[in-house]
């Protein structure tokens, strides 16, 4: 059967998941890879957060409670109160994506692009169909409830909720990243920087939420809005966005990388231990747009003056 027929009559097929459904945050994806000749997707999850049931077998009705976005600390909790079984693990799962290829060159061109957006766990499987297996790291599972009871006190508890929402929050950025990449939409970095520019001038307040925007800045709430704008959510701290997309030497700079530095008030973590904070974005032509404490408002800056201030390095999102 041709490659082409191939794919319409997989694609007619009713969904048969569990879930019944794609999930929201991967289907824009989906349609992408199925709007091109050479693919078609059989199989797919956006990364979701899982309770388990710990029973030493495989077997069905393990899954106790499941969230395909992020949890916050009373609702897991109060779902693990709910719970009467013993042991209970943790899992967090990161985007997984099957795709039917026409030939090896195209399965290899959309791995090659899956491992650049950060999919590093992406490979070819061969059988009667060439299928590329795109997946991302992002993976994390611990037991949380053992003989009845939650083995972490509320401070520890709170922190593994809070890296399993990062992780997942992760998992986003980079199927984002990988869209961008299979599109290739160079329209959307102007229209990125055209968004950045036309904000210049707006006032800066340190701790200013993105729901602040466009009225009030701080460095990171000023880059979430501009990329939340057209679809590319991030963390709200800049020593979180620094984990996103990939790291880029500053000298490969391009438009719409957002750049690094120590900050007047940076935080700290085991990743970064000389400390995060502050982030702006790449302009192009050696300029960085960034929400200014120093200036009390947005700016645009050259980049030679902007590195003097503690260069912590760059990362490509697009």
């Amino acid at each position: 059967m041709e490659f082409k027929q191939e794919k319409k009559i997989f694609l007619s097929k009713p969904d048969k998941s569990a879930k019944g459904n794609i999930d929201k945050d991967i289907l824009k994806l989906i349609k992408l890879i199925n709007s091109k000749k050479d693919y078609y997707t059989t199989s797919s999850c956006s990364g979701r957060i899982t309770l388990l049931k710990e029973t030493g077998k495989k077997e069905k009705g393990l899954v106790l409670r499941q969230w395909h976005s992020a949890v916050n600390f009373s609702e897991l909790k109060n779902s693990l109160k709910n719970l009467k079984e013993k042991e209970v693990w943790l899992v967090i799962e990161p985007p997984i994506l099957a795709v039917a290829c026409v030939d090896l060159k195209a399965a290899k061109q959309i791995v090659d692009a899956a491992r650049h957006a950060g999919w590093k766990k992406s490979g070819i499987l061969l059988g009667k169909k060439i299928i590329a297996e795109l997946a991302c790291p992002e993976r994390m599972e611990m037991p949380i409830v053992s003989k009845g009871k939650i083995i972490f006190g509320n401070e520890i508890f709170r922190t593994i909720i809070d890296k399993a929402d990062f992780k997942l929050q992760q998992s986003r950025n980079k199927i984002n990243k990988l869209f961008f990449l299979i599109k290739k939409d160079k329209e959307l970095e102007k229209k990125i920087i055209i968004e950045a520019k036309n904000n210049i001038g707006k006032r800066y307040k340190y701790g200013a939420s993105v729901e602040d925007a466009p009225n009030l800045f701080d460095c990171s709430s000023f880059v979430c809005y501009i990329f939340g704008k057209h679809g590319i959510n991030l963390p709200r701290c800049s020593i979180e966005q620094i984990e996103c997309g990939g790291p880029i030497e500053i000298e490969k700079l391009s438009p719409c990388d957002i750049v690094f530095l120590k900050g007047n008030k940076p935080h700290f973590n085991s990743l970064h231990k000389n400390g995060v904070g502050h982030v702006g974005i790449y302009a192009g032509k050696g300029k960085v747009i960034h929400a200014s404490s120093k200036a009390g408002k947005v700016i645009s800056q050259d980049l030679k003056e902007f590195k003097k201030k503690g260069w912590r390095g760059a990362r490509r999102l697009l």
